[in-house]
């Protein structure tokens, strides 16, 4: 009973967070929604309508999804114009409240690897969050993105985003 053992509630917890696939291979994920549903509606004791309302739901998750970004250029990432910029504001602000938080900002790291220790993580966050409101709106973001170039964070970032690959994914579903 995988979903018991993962303690997965919804098909993006299997395809995104339990077995990283959204992440990885868009395609493949949705390919795999059908058979992931099949297993959760079984074990979870889901209604055809609830499995149906699962489905949709994993399909709009996933096709915001583009997988790892196999170009690493922080070049690219620093020439970046206002408008990808705000695209990946909108990414990474998955709760879509117009401002990121440590959480967000925190999640935005694990899911591309970058191993940040919580010292690490508060250093990041507040570098970017330049009134100390422990939110950073897109201004904030724009200027940290712009000017940071010695911390640990924005150099990982940098190699392991594309914001051409980002544009695809679409605002706010970066991290589920």
């Amino acid at each position: 009973k995988i979903c018991m053992q993962e303690y997965a509630c919804t098909i993006e917890d299997i395809v995104s967070r339990r077995t990283r696939l959204a992440f990885l291979n868009k395609d493949a994920a949705f390919a795999a929604i059908p058979l992931v549903a099949d297993v959760m509606a079984e074990e979870l004791g889901w209604s055809e309508d609830v499995k149906a309302e699962q489905i949709v739901a994993a399909h709009k998750y996933v096709d915001s999804y583009a997988g790892r970004i196999p170009e690493n250029q922080e070049s690219r990432l620093r020439g970046a114009s206002y408008k990808d910029v705000e695209e990946l504001f909108d990414a990474i602000d998955t709760d879509g409240s117009g401002f990121l938080d440590r959480t967000e900002v925190g999640e935005l790291a694990s899911v591309l690897g970058i191993n940040l220790s919580e010292e690490e993580l508060s250093d990041a966050f507040l570098l970017m969050d330049q009134n100390n409101n422990d939110r950073v709106y897109l201004q904030e973001f724009e200027t940290w993105l712009n000017n940071s170039n010695d911390s640990k964070f924005y150099k990982q970032l940098a190699q392991e985003l594309s914001l051409d690959e980002l544009k695809r994914m679409g605002g706010g579903t970066l991290l589920g």
